[in-house]
């Protein structure tokens, strides 16, 4: 697989960490720097998300499951508002979450709760939501950058997992990734924000069984934690990073297939997973294209990109995608915003079958 690069010897000691003093700490401005792309000049401000999927095309992209997406606006140097796309309502519309903020937006596996980022310092915040998608609770977890849920494989405590400081390292996530205890079923914080690992920037998510954490900004890594029950002072080892990447996403039930961008294209870790196909790599034909955000959903079917099709990231001015792995299917969803998230209630698909090789570019050159 091109540009990955094995862990570091360097870098492979065990790590360990210690409990966090207060929940502010680090350097902030690098935080608030990972929450954008780069910044534009005035007068280049992409306009509000707008709608190009149509109801038809949702039924057929997912039945009569309930399916949710989390959509943003870049201004140019930060997530500029976080809106809600429900597919199963008769008439799709964009629902607001937040005006402020809304990176990196990411929901809970129940579909009601959602963790984004905020420019404000920049913070961390929590929303739960009642069965009109409206925000009934929210609550400042923290300060930091990229947070993901997380649920403890044998209590089943729920976390909130953040990264708060770190360096623009090129080879390497440095920093330190904290951790954040929720009361169950709410966005409630119980207890003291922890710190995770000590010394490794990872914000992109914690796998089900708890043995490996990834992410990183710029650098991309994964690493594996020596115990997997471990919330507080972990000790992990670098098993795979590469330079100049970013985006790490893992299905965690499924901790050896991830992906990464290196923004000219998707790349998958393994092209077939227990008889599912996945691409080698997604890039959109005919399309400069400058990938960001990519991201599994909830269902493994189920994969979510962005891309600007001008292949330059500095307007910040986005259009977002689902692919369907077991069809092959790609999806304009709306233009002038980036998905970050997709979650699927219901039954899930069964296994994708390998699709002929011709039959696949054929639904590529569709685009």
């Amino acid at each position: 697989m091109e540009a990955v690069r094995g862990a570091r010897e360097r870098e492979a000691a065990m790590r360990s960490g210690r409990r966090l003093a207060s929940t502010a700490g680090g350097a902030l401005l690098f935080a608030a720097l990972l929450l954008a792309p780069a910044a534009a000049s005035a007068g280049e401000q992409p306009p509000d998300p707008g709608l190009t999927i149509t109801r038809e095309q949702a039924r057929e992209l997912f039945g009569n499951r309930p399916a949710r997406m989390l959509i943003q606006k870049w201004d140019g140097k930060a997530a500029n508002g976080l809106w809600l796309l429900d597919f199963r309502r008769e008439k799709l519309e964009l629902q607001s979450i937040a005006d402020q903020g809304g990176g990196e937006a990411f929901f809970h596996p129940d579909g009601k709760r959602i963790v984004h980022n905020r420019s404000d310092g920049p913070s961390v915040v929590a929303h739960l939501l009642d069965d009109n998608n409206k925000v009934v609770d929210t609550q400042k977890i923290g300060q930091g950058g990229k947070c993901r849920w997380w649920t403890h494989p044998k209590t089943g405590d729920e976390y909130i997992i953040f990264p708060d400081s770190g360096s623009f390292n090129s080879e390497y996530p440095h920093g330190r990734t904290l951790i954040r205890k929720v009361k169950k079923g709410t966005v409630q914080p119980e207890g003291p924000t922890m710190i995770m690992l000590e010394n490794l920037y990872l914000g992109d998510g914690r796998s089900a069984d708890g043995k490996y954490v990834f992410g990183g900004l710029p650098a991309t890594a994964i690493a594996e934690v020596e115990d997997p029950l471990a919330v507080e002072s972990c000790k992990a080892r670098i098993l795979w990073n590469v330079g100049d990447a970013c985006n790490v996403s893992m299905y965690t039930k499924l901790p050896g297939c991830f992906t990464y961008t290196d923004h000219k294209r998707i790349i998958f870790s393994k092209p077939v997973v227990n008889g599912t196909k996945f691409p080698e790599h997604i890039v959109l034909p005919n399309k400069a294209g400058w990938y960001q955000w990519p991201e599994w959903a909830t269902d493994m079917d189920y994969y979510t990109f962005s891309e600007n099709p001008d292949g330059k990231r500095a307007n910040g001015d986005f259009v977002a995608w689902v692919l369907q792995h077991s069809t092959m299917k790609y999806v304009k969803v709306l233009e002038h915003g980036g998905c970050t998230h997709l979650w699927l209630g219901g039954a899930g698909a069964a296994a994708a079958q390998p699709l002929p090789a011709a039959k696949a570019r054929e639904e590529m050159q569709k685009l």
